[in-house]
This record gives structure tokens, sequence and C-alpha cells, in this order.
């Protein structure tokens, strides 16, 4: 065996360890936003005006395998999650930090929960567990104006003929007052609706 040189082999372990992108888009405040991930690393890179950010965090277990973003209080961002562990697949989000929030102090119960205490990113427990083929992150959406509520829609299966709407398993996260809350539906301000796709 002919040895490889150590630039070519730290160049290969390089290569292997970029994270993969997951999510790219445009969102006001932050600009381009991209998620990527590799196992269960979370990196979140925004460029706007020639000026760039990037934060990675660790998640306490899985591997990511889905990602999606959207806006949250205008200026913030909720990120959904699919994070697989052997056969069961995870849905929690990740909120981002609150600018006005510099000086205040998480919740001791709710410490665990964040990524980076400092910075307020702030992951939930999953929003509901699946197994065999995984849902979908079909959209993530603030449309109240600034308002801190938000949906995420998750779907699982795939129209081929009318016929099969039927088939489409769909879960909507509604939250109408976002926050630093580990299971948000349990104060009431919030609902996971599930259904099977109805035909209009």
């Amino acid at each position: 065996m002919i040895p490889m040189p150590s630039a070519l082999l730290f160049l290969a372990l390089a290569q292997q360890a970029a994270p993969t992108v997951l999510d790219q888009r445009f969102l006001p405040q932050f600009g381009v936003v991209t998620i990527s991930a590799e196992g269960s690393r979370l990196d979140v890179r925004t460029e706007k005006d020639g000026s760039k950010t990037e934060h990675e965090f660790a998640l306490p277990e899985g591997r990511i395998v889905e990602a999606r973003c959207g806006p949250w209080l205008g200026e913030q961002m909720v990120i959904a999650l699919a994070v697989q562990t052997g056969e069961t697949t995870s849905y929690p989000y990740v909120l981002s930090a609150l600018g006005k929030a510099r000086d205040w102090s998480p919740e001791p119960a709710l410490l665990p929960h964040f990524l980076d205490p400092e910075r307020h990113w702030f992951l939930t427990s999953p929003v509901f567990t699946s197994t065999g083929t995984p849902f979908r992150i079909v959209s993530v959406n603030d449309h109240n104006n600034g308002s801190d509520s938000f949906e995420i829609t998750f779907r699982r299966g795939w129209m081929k003929r009318l016929e099969e709407a039927a088939k489409i398993e769909e879960k909507i996260l509604f939250d109408s007052c976002g926050g630093y809350i580990a299971e948000p539906w349990r104060n009431g301000l919030a609902v996971l609706y599930e259904s099977p796709s109805a035909p209009r």
C-alpha cells in the first residue's frame, strides 16, 4: 500500500467531515440563512450585506436528518428538526436568541434545554416522534406580522394519483405564544393538529 501524504489525508478527512446543507433560504432580518448538520451537530450561518455570522450547536443525541428554518418575531428564527435515534425519528425545534433578552437569565428548570444559554438558543423537547418513513418538514411560518406565534407543518406520504390523498399524514404545530417552553402545547397556548389529508 502506498502511504498517503499527510496533506492529502487531512484534506480527505476534512471533506468527509463536511456538514450537509439541509436548508438555505432568505429571511429578511438575517439575509441568506444556511442550515447544515453532521451527526448531532447543527450549524447555522447567515450572510447579509457582506457580514457573516456562524453558530454551531451540539444536540444531546441523535442524527439530524432534516432541518428547515423560518422567521419568528420578525427578527428571530425558528428551526424545525428531524432527528433520528435508532428506528425512531423525533421532531423538536430550535428558537434563536432574543435580542431584547440579553440581560435575561433562564429559569433553572429550562437550562438543560438551552444549546447556548449566553446567546439564548433554545431546543424544545420533541413535538412528536415517529417510526418508519420520517415526516417531511414542509414549512415553518410566522404569518402574524411580528407576533410571537408560528406554525410548523410536517407531512408523510406522497400523492401519485388523486385517490391516494387519504394516505397523506399531516401534523401541524400552531403555537400562539411561542417562547422558551420545553413542551409548548402543555400550557394551552399551542396545539398539534393531526389528520390524514381530506380532498376538497
